[in-house]
C-alpha cells in the first residue's frame, strides 16, 4: 500500500525514544460548524443530527501512516460506548477523486463508524473560528518502529486531527497525533452519561 504522496502530504522524520504528550491545556468551548456529506454508502450525513451525543470527529487520509494505525482505536471506542452516546466520525480528506482509496480502506480496516468524503477545504473550514484555526489542546508525537512520524497535509492541517465535540455542538478538545486508546476513553466517559467503568479490549 502507498502511504505517501508527493505534493499532497509533507512529512517529517526524527529518530526519538519515547513518545511525549507537548502542550496541553484546557481548551476553550468552540461551537463546530455543522456540515452535510456523503458516506461511502450513499448516504448523507449531517453533523448537526448527531446533537445529544458526543461525537469524535477524527480527521485523516488513507495516505497518512498514522491515521491508519489510529483506525482500531477508534473502531473500538465506537463499538463500546456507542451504547452510552458516542458516535464516531471519520472525515476523509482524500478528496472526490480519491473515493475509491476510502472506499477500499473502510472495508480492508472494517471500519464500524460512520465514514465521510471531505477534502482538505472541509477541514480547514471546520477548524477555522471566525477566520483563525481553533489550536490544539493535545498534541502527541507518535512512535512507529523506534521513528517519531509527524505527518501533515499540505495548508497546514496535521494528519490525524481529531475533535472532540459536546452534546450540545462545542468542540472541547482539538487533537492532533493519536492520543492513547486508554487515555480518550476514560476522558469520553467522563462526558458520558455514568454507567461505570468500561474496560476496552
Amino acid at each position: 500500500m502507498k502511504l505517501f504522496t508527493q505534493g499532497a502530504l509533507v512529512c517529517a522524520v526524527v529518530l526519538c525514544g519515547v513518545a511525549q504528550v507537548q502542550g496541553q491545556s484546557a481548551a476553550p468551548l468552540f461551537p463546530v460548524q455543522d456540515f452535510t456529506l456523503q458516506t461511502p454508502q450513499g448516504d448523507s450525513l449531517k453533523l448537526s443530527s448527531l446533537r445529544g451525543r458526543v461525537v469524535v470527529l477524527n480527521i485523516w487520509s488513507t495516505t497518512c501512516q498514522p491515521c491508519l494505525e489510529e483506525i482500531p482505536d477508534l473502531n473500538s471506542l465506537h463499538g463500546f460506548l456507542s451504547p452510552d452516546g458516542l458516535t464516531v466520525v471519520g472525515l476523509a480528506t482524500d478528496g472526490d477523486e480519491d473515493k475509491a482509496a476510502v472506499n477500499r480502506l473502510v472495508e480492508q480496516l472494517d471500519i464500524i463508524y460512520p465514514v465521510v468524503y471531505g477534502s482538505t477545504e472541509v477541514a480547514q473550514s471546520i477548524l477555522a473560528v471566525s477566520g483563525d484555526s481553533i489550536p490544539p489542546s493535545r498534541f502527541y508525537d507518535n512512535i512507529f518502529n523506534g521513528t517519531r512520524l509527524i505527518v501533515e497535509l499540505d495548508r497546514m492541517v496535521p494528519l490525524p486531527t481529531t475533535l472532540v465535540i459536546d452534546q450540545d455542538g462545542h468542540i472541547t478538545e482539538r487533537i492532533v497525533g493519536i492520543m492513547p486508546k486508554d487515555e480518550m476513553s476514560r476522558m469520553l466517559q467522563a462526558m458520558l452519561i455514568p454507567k461505570g467503568p468500561v474496560n476496552l479490549p
